[in-house]
């Protein structure tokens, strides 16, 4: 089993973060949600949890103040993007690198995700005084490609652009859920090995104010994505 198969998984999983899917509140948040991780193994396999646990994210932080959407994710896939809406511009900081790119306008491509079905289960959950609905989502397959189950609250109305990469759940999916996500589990196989990655809103902020932790990029000489495409690779 190689760890480097997990870390993938890891960061796609943390970037889909908070997003709403129709959801009722009409206020826009501001503020700040954290998010924390874990990870359960089978029994046969806990002398590895301690190594799994320490490639997880201490905390994944989610923000806006109404306007601009942005995520701070910690540990070794440490990365902090930000929306800025009006300007129409994405900002991107991981380890020395600073990029930016246009905020795409056009439709999301849901390639190779025809087959994901969602389907809204019975469980609920309580988060942090929020009454969360409980969607299941199969990666296709049946089921064999993994399951992940999302919990939402419509009392949370965090909604940045589809193409903003704060949310990392394709559109097809997330016209078929509705809320704000505070809870997801990612049930997955890696290299014959079961697990589940278990992502839970632990803490929020409210206020425009709390959000700038995350929505402060760090000073710099941003590269656009576009020029970084047309360079020869070495």
């Amino acid at each position: 089993m190689k760890l480097k198969h997990i870390i993938p998984a890891i960061a796609s999983i943390a970037m889909v973060g908070c997003g709403a899917m129709g959801s009722s509140a009409n206020k826009p948040f501001e503020g700040q949600i954290t998010m924390g991780s874990s990870i359960e193994l089978p029994e046969e396999y806990q002398e590895m949890a301690a190594q799994f646990e320490g490639m997880l994210p201490e905390a994944i932080l989610i923000a806006s103040d109404g306007k601009d959407f942005g995520v701070k994710m910690d540990g070794m896939n440490a990365v902090q993007r930000v929306v800025r809406v009006e300007e129409g511009m994405i900002y991107m900081a991981s380890g020395q690198d600073l990029i930016k790119q246009k905020l795409s306008t056009e439709p999301a491509d849901d390639t190779g995700m025809e087959d994901v079905t969602v389907e809204k289960i019975e469980e609920t959950r309580e988060i942090l005084g929020y009454t969360c609905t409980g969607y299941r989502m199969d990666m296709g397959a049946g089921g064999q490609a993994g399951v992940a189950t999302f919990y939402t609250t419509e009392d949370i109305n965090f909604n940045p652009p589809v193409n903003s990469g704060i949310i990392s759940v394709p559109a097809n999916v997330r016209s078929q859920m509705s809320g704000t996500v505070l809870r997801i589990e990612q049930e997955m196989n890696q290299m014959g090995m079961e697990m589940k990655i278990i992502i839970e809103a632990t803490g929020i902020q409210e206020g425009a104010e709390a959000a700038q932790a995350v929505l402060t990029m760090p000073e710099g000489e941003y590269e656009e994505m576009e020029t970084m495409m047309e360079e020869p690779m070495d």
